[in-house]
């Protein structure tokens, strides 16, 4: 039998190395990315990631695709910093939650139509629609007699 691993920091790190070893798209999470919870979903032609982003504007959302990983990251002032600022003198907070958040999340999604890549937000959600390549079909090469059929590179 083997022994138990413990994972200390991370309460879900072992659902991770388990999700990432049996899902095409393997998936990384950190205590920081908690803000933008993901789903990534897969039919026949294409890839779709939906990240979580309330509060967040279009603007602050960045999307890259790079050697088969789709990095997703968002950066979001602290509500009311300018005003704040003028006010910092007088205003004297009893509780303050609303923060300035940062997210960074990364996929490993292969064999994808860079060129066709599409990204929509509305109502807090970031939907990412990636196409996947299309696959070359195997076909019977045609063996001729002596020389090349076709122009001689």
């Amino acid at each position: 039998m083997r022994p138990l691993r413990v994972y200390s920091k991370n309460p879900f790190s072992l659902a991770d190395d388990f999700l990432s070893h049996a899902v095409r798209p393997s998936v990384t999470f950190s205590a920081a990315s908690q803000n933008a919870l993901t789903d990534i979903s897969e039919n026949n032609g294409s890839f779709l990631v939906s990240v979580e982003a309330p509060g967040f504007d279009k603007s602050e959302l960045d999307i890259r695709y790079d050697d088969d990983i789709l990095t997703v990251s968002g950066k979001q002032k602290s509500p009311e910093v300018e005003n704040d600022r003028k006010e910092e003198q007088t205003r004297r907070y009893h509780l303050q939650e609303r923060t300035a958040r940062n997210f960074r999340r990364s996929f490993r999604i292969p064999d994808v139509e860079t060129e066709a890549i599409d990204a929509s937000f509305d109502n807090g959600i970031l939907n990412i629609l990636l196409p996947k390549r299309k696959e070359s079909k195997a076909r019977k090469i045609n063996i001729s007699d002596g020389s090349f059929s076709g122009s001689e590179n």
